[in-house]
């Protein structure tokens, strides 16, 4: 017995292994240097990828993703010769619980942005790691993940978890510096 639609099932997932596949190979063309050569959850990529590309767009100097197996770390750049680490944490609408993935300790600034069910980014917000108090430790000493965090709904002013009251929002900063953004949001409202 076969499934009452399962043809279409079969379509669906035909043209998204099409559009994936796209995706993979612009992940690997190297003159694509905003897109980070290694990911498979695209979600995050996509959120990666216009992080970079803002903060070249803010002018920061030696831009660069950092490799596949750093978990504390997604992109660094350089401020007065200082290294400046930066973790990305995407959300996108179709996540019902809206759970940031597990946030491991080691950057200078988080940037959690939330895209809408176009993928296009709806809020950023940027989080100092100065501003977090008693950062939680294992018995060892070891810095323990941040797990279960919740990414704000849009317009948040700030994040509600105890960790990241400090956050702010940059959302209208961002989408200055993104022109063909704000077209493609002038025409829809998803």
């Amino acid at each position: 017995m076969i499934s009452t639609n399962f043809d279409s099932f079969i379509e669906i997932i035909t043209q998204y292994s099409k559009c994936y596949e796209l995706f993979e190979l612009f992940q690997k063309n190297r003159i694509n240097t905003f897109v980070p050569e290694h990911g498979d959850q695209k979600t995050g990529v996509i959120g990666e990828s216009f992080i970079f590309e803002y903060l070249l767009r803010k002018n920061k100097d030696s831009v660069s993703f950092g490799n596949a197996s750093e978990k504390a770390w997604d992109i660094m750049y350089k401020n007065e010769g200082r290294v400046i680490k930066i973790q990305v944490k995407t959300v996108s609408d179709y996540s019902k619980t809206r759970i940031i993935s597990p946030i491991h300790y080691g950057w200078d600034y988080l940037y959690a942005i939330s895209l809408n069910k176009r993928l296009i980014p709806s809020g950023l917000w940027i989080i100092d790691s100065k501003s977090i108090e008693n950062w939680p430790k294992e018995i060892d000493g070891k810095y323990k993940k941040l797990s279960g965090l919740k990414m704000p709904i849009n317009n948040s002013k700030t994040f509600s978890n105890k960790y990241f009251q400090n956050s702010e929002n940059i959302y209208d900063d961002f989408i200055y510096c993104f022109s063909e953004i704000k077209d493609i949001l002038t025409t829809t409202s998803t």
